[in-house]
């Protein structure tokens, strides 16, 4: 069974159709790169998954549960994570704080065990801990949005 199953989804926004009947397969523990020239609809692929952007038709899989009309809190819930490119940190909050925010569906203790886990593989961030967030580099913001450690990661670059 496939992790994530996307086929002929079309979708967009109001009466613009972005999606055109894309199908892909991601498989457990597989990367996968979805490239093309800005405005091809990459990122809107990844917003329809999370729900953020309504689809229009077809189907979205996750591990053969259809997703497709579920609330992006639903989606997150289920394992699938979606980093964005920008606007991905509450700026005007700590690093800690948004690491906190970022483990919003985990129990205290797995939000403390993560954040240890991520300070020890990056130790920039334990530096920062106090530092608004909104005033790091945007690698680096991505960083901090990864606490939540998902099934699926989305990361939009």
């Amino acid at each position: 069974m496939m992790l994530l199953e996307v086929e002929e989804l079309r979708s967009g926004y109001g009466p613009a159709e972005i999606l055109h009947g894309v199908s892909l397969q991601v498989g457990a523990r597989e990367i996968v790169a979805i490239i093309g020239p800005n405005g091809c609809g990459k990122s809107t692929l990844l917003k329809t998954v999370m729900g953020y952007v309504p689809w229009a038709k077809g189907s979205v899989r996750l591990e053969g549960d259809e997703i497709c009309g579920k609330s992006t809190g639903e989606v997150v819930r289920q394992g699938v994570g979606f980093v964005p490119q920008l606007a991905n940190v509450f700026g005007d909050m700590s690093v800690r704080e948004n690491l906190e925010m970022g483990g919003f569906t985990l129990t205290r203790r797995e939000i403390a065990a993560r954040m240890t886990e991520l300070l020890d593989l990056f130790p920039v961030l334990r530096q920062r801990l106090r530092q608004k967030a909104g005033t790091m580099s945007g690698g680096e913001r991505q960083l901090v949005a990864l606490l939540h450690e998902p099934d699926l990661a989305n990361l939009e670059h």
